[in-house]
């Protein structure tokens, strides 16, 4: 818990850094769809669950240019062990994006997204091997790599707006992942 807090304290924290030299402009969130995400540790495998939430903001920089940090929590997953025992992992994400306008119109906009990815992994295992041996071990790990992809953006109504974006996060637990959702325009 307390590294949850910690990684959550990070994030206010540059998100009040961009403050300073962008104009916080939309706040809001969505849903996280993802496949891949596999951690490797101490010979066994662990698999975050596909779906999620997250909550972002934006700073604008300029017209074409977008600073978009966003904090997502994926569902713990679950593993039933034949043995008996469980593993439960929990998927925690801070990544902090740059988006590209491509076409600054008002209403409909393609970007292009690149930026860094933090990625922390709560895995729990408590069962027993085949041979008799006991494992059982609670674990914070973290991972990090960069993102790239891109989306899209609609405006729904003067204030609010829909998004869709599709990343690719290249690290050591490589996954896709789709973020649909709406922001709010302050």
């Amino acid at each position: 818990m307390k590294k949850f807090v910690l990684l959550l304290l990070l994030f206010l924290s540059v998100t009040s850094l961009w403050n300073a030299k962008a104009q916080l402009t939309k706040i809001g969130g969505g849903i996280v769809l993802a496949t891949g995400g596999r951690y490797l540790f101490n010979d066994f495998e662990y698999f975050n669950k596909s779906f999620g939430f997250n909550i972002r903001s934006e700073f604008d920089i300029n017209k074409k240019l977008k600073i978009v940090p966003d904090f997502q929590l994926f569902l713990p997953n679950k593993f039933e062990y034949p043995n008996g025992g469980e593993s439960k992992t929990t998927l925690l994400a801070l990544n902090i994006n740059a988006n590209y306008i491509l076409n600054p119109k008002k209403d409909f906009n393609f970007y292009l997204l690149g930026g860094l990815h933090l990625g922390g992994w709560n895995i729990k295992d408590s069962h027993e091997e085949a041979g008799g041996e006991i494992v059982d071990f609670n674990e914070f790990k973290f991972d990090y790599g960069v993102n790239a992809g891109g989306g899209f953006k609609f405006n729904i109504n003067y204030r609010l707006i829909f998004f869709a974006e599709v990343k690719y996060t290249i690290a050591k637990t490589g996954q896709m992942v789709f973020s649909p959702g709406l922001i709010y325009d302050i």
